[in-house]
Parts: C-alpha cells; sequence; structure tokens
C-alpha cells in the first residue's frame, strides 16, 4: 500500500470511529479481532490488512473496506451495516441475525479467496 493510500485509510478510520462514537480498542474488540488491531492500522505499524480480517472491521464500522481504502462514494453501505448489526447484536430477530452471520461469513470467504 502506498503512503497516500495508507494515509487515506486511517483518515477514513478516523472518520468513522467520530461517527459512531467508538474507540479504536472499542472497534478492533467488536470485530473481534483485538484491541491492537485499528491502532496497529492507524500508528503505521499495520501497512497491509489481513482481506478477512479488514472486512470484519469495515463491518463495525458500518463502511465497505473498498471504501475504506480510498474507493468512491459514501461510506455507508447496506450490506456492511447490516453485518455491523450482526456483530454489535443489534439484530431484532433470530431469522435475521441467522441470515446476516451466513452473509458475513460469504463476504469473509470471498474476502479471503
Amino acid at each position: 500500500m502506498s503512503d497516500t493510500q495508507n494515509e487515506i485509510l486511517k483518515k477514513r478510520i478516523r472518520e468513522r470511529l467520530a461517527t459512531l462514537g467508538l474507540s479504536a480498542n472499542g472497534a478492533g474488540r467488536k470485530a473481534m479481532l483485538g484491541t491492537s488491531y485499528v491502532n496497529d492500522i492507524l500508528s503505521g505499524k499495520s501497512r497491509n490488512p489481513v482481506p478477512h480480517r479488514f472486512a470484519k472491521l469495515a463491518a463495525v464500522l458500518g463502511c465497505h473496506p473498498d471504501w475504506l481504502m480510498g474507493g468512491e462514494g459514501e461510506p455507508g453501505d447496506e450490506t456492511a451495516v447490516t453485518v455491523a448489526e450482526a456483530i454489535r447484536g443489534d439484530c431484532k430477530n433470530l431469522d435475521h441475525a441467522v441470515m446476516v452471520a451466513r452473509l458475513a461469513l460469504a463476504l469473509c470467504r470471498g474476502a479471503a479467496g
């Protein structure tokens, strides 16, 4: 990842954290990635995040991973927001939670492939 891309990534992560009122540690915990994951990206320690782990962070931040990496458009993506709801436990019923969990698994498998 170039220096410019890395700066865009860090800026957008900070934007989403502020918008959602999350700390870097809190976002890492919610994404089940550990408390240092986001801080490692923001500090420059991790410059090439693993795609399937990065997708989990994007889901918690309610945006598409491509947008975080400098993609065009708005941060919100219906799929990412739905997955974020599932991770946070905001699903309204069990059927919805199961459907979202399956979708999240498919997204993670796609990102890893």
